[in-house]
């Protein structure tokens, strides 16, 4: 469980939030508490972050609810959880499962200020989720596939590994 501060319109302090609180529900996700901390920032917190996150770092509804925030961002308008679903509505994209996840990213308990925490995070788990396939379409393969089909998958499962480790290294400060 997180430590609950007093909103600002309780005596707390700024005006957004500064600390996780609890969430609703269930444990929230690396990708709800990233999504959901967005939706609780300005806009240039979320796109100081975007750059460093790809739809495809996550999951399906998570993937379309990003997709959705990136756009209401790039407009230049905070991705608040009211346009969020207008956007997935205006786009049809607005289903059951993408209004589960995103009431469950709204209800996480995520902060603001923890959004570049929340993408090094998620972009970590994006990159051994990817290490993790690679090995397994690699132990498949290795026995009947021919040596040029082997060559092509190792190279472009590295170079999209690659990818994937330049863009947490430049979100962390940090080499690897």
């Amino acid at each position: 469980m997180w430590l609950a501060l007093r909103p600002p319109s309780q005596g707390g302090g700024d005006s957004l939030m500064s600390a996780q609180i609890a969430a609703v529900g269930t444990t929230p996700t690396i990708p709800e508490l990233f999504v959901g901390s967005l939706m609780q920032g300005t806009v240039s917190d979320a796109r100081s972050v975007l750059r460093f996150v790809e739809d495809t770092d996550v999951d399906e509804p998570a993937a379309t609810v990003l997709m959705a925030v990136r756009a209401v961002a790039l407009r230049g308008t905070p991705p608040s959880p009211q346009l969020i679903h207008d956007e997935l509505k205006r786009r049809g994209r607005f289903t059951r499962s993408t209004g589960v996840w995103l009431t469950s990213a709204v209800t996480s308990g995520a902060c603001s200020s923890a959004a570049p925490a929340y993408a090094g995070a998620l972009v970590s788990e994006s990159l051994r989720s990817n290490v993790e396939s690679f090995g397994h379409a690699m132990t498949s393969m290795s026995a009947t596939a021919s040596e040029a089909d082997i060559v092509a998958v190792v190279e472009r499962a590295a170079a999209g590994i690659r990818g994937i480790a330049a863009r947490l290294t430049e979100l962390r400060g940090e080499s690897l």
